[in-house]
């Protein structure tokens, strides 16, 4: 854990430009992964119920880039922020931070990139994702998700790329 592909571009564009390689002077690389009820298979439809809900998550049950986070008693909606302190604070090993939004649901965030691997067990998916109600959103099917991260590139002027010796011309002012 800790990898990811945007992640590795990101870090290899940016020491690229700081070894000093020619055009690459005003090129900067960046990626972030973000992971919400989306990713763990909630339909949109279901948006409004995929809260974070009251329950019990055990040791083994919340699992973030192989670093177990529970045991942690959850209350509805993160009203004690339970579950943020659990998360948060192996974020130094996992590489995610966890927030909650104003309507409940929790985001996963990597802010270098890595790829984020969620692994759950028992109902601990319907607690983070569900709002403790299997029935209603069917995230116990949810146990094992992986969402890699989105890269994202901004120059001064135009960005040359050379691949097996093709050359691809990027104009990136917009």
């Amino acid at each position: 854990y800790g990898s990811g592909f945007a992640k590795s571009l990101a870090e290899r564009i940016n020491n690229l430009r700081i070894d000093g390689v020619k055009g690459l002077g005003g090129v900067y690389a960046s990626a972030v992964t973000t992971f919400n009820y989306e990713d763990a298979g909630v339909a949109a439809a279901n948006a409004a119920e995929a809260y974070v809900g009251a329950g019990s998550i055990n040791h083994g049950d919340l699992v973030i880039n192989g670093v177990n986070i529970g045991p942690v008693e959850v209350q509805e909606k993160d009203a004690n922020g339970a579950l943020l302190n659990a998360i948060n604070s192996k974020s130094s090993i996992t590489g995610v931070s966890a927030s909650i939004d104003q309507n409940g649901r929790l985001l996963l965030t990597a802010y270098d990139g890595r790829d984020i691997v969620v692994t759950t067990t028992n109902n601990s998916a319907d607690i983070l994702f569900g709002g403790g109600n299997a029935e209603a959103l069917n995230t116990a099917d949810f146990a094992n998700s992986v969402k890699t991260g989105k890269l994202t590139i901004t120059a001064q002027d135009t960005i040359n790329f050379t691949e097996t010796g093709a050359l691809t011309n990027v104009d990136t002012s917009d």
